[in-house]
């Protein structure tokens, strides 16, 4: 089976913002990958990024694994949060020139049988502290049927603040014959 990627929309963040949002997704692919570079403005070390499908506010049940080099990895759960858990950011209390890895898998997407998982992971480095690199496993499921014709990228509960300038998001459609 072969797999082709195509661009949707590349969202290069010029200044800081509270959102990034992907609106009028097309329905005419199999899946969706959403990946980029991010940082957030938070004033903690990292911040947790989050994303809604079309504008629901209620419902996402989150997972997530981080895995800490020289550290136990730890595992936690949040059940019908108000969004889903996108990616834990490299701050700007870090080094300016870090910035978060992230990808998140939307199988399904314009499908209406059955409820949304997602799949996503990232990375990130505390540049003041030398050994510690992380990495984490993201799952999420909504709690809707609905087809996603928009996601946007933003901050529900206070710990990640906004998207800033540099950091770089892409909507990919794949298409799978």
């Amino acid at each position: 089976m072969a797999t082709t990627y195509n661009l949707i929309h590349t969202e290069n963040v010029a200044s800081s913002v509270p959102t990034v949002v992907f609106s009028n997704i097309p329905a005419t692919y199999t899946d969706l990958v959403l990946c980029g570079s991010i940082k957030a403005s938070t004033a903690v070390v990292y911040g947790s990024g989050f994303f809604q499908f079309n504008g629901v506010t209620s419902g996402y049940d989150n997972r997530r694994m981080v895995g800490y080099y020289l550290d136990n990895g730890k595992s936690f759960s949040d059940s019908n949060y108000p969004a889903a858990l996108f990616a834990t950011a490299q701050s700007s209390v870090n080094t300016a020139n870090w910035f978060t890895p992230v990808w998140l898998y939307i199988p399904n997407y314009a499908g209406t049988s059955q409820v949304k998982i997602t799949g996503g992971e990232a990375s990130y480095q505390n540049s003041g502290i030398s050994d510690k690199f992380y990495i984490q496993t993201i799952a999420n499921r909504t709690g809707s049927t609905a087809a996603i014709s928009s996601i946007t990228i933003m901050d529900p509960t206070g710990g990640y603040g906004n998207t800033l300038q540099y950091s770089t998001l892409s909507l990919y459609g794949i298409l799978k014959t």
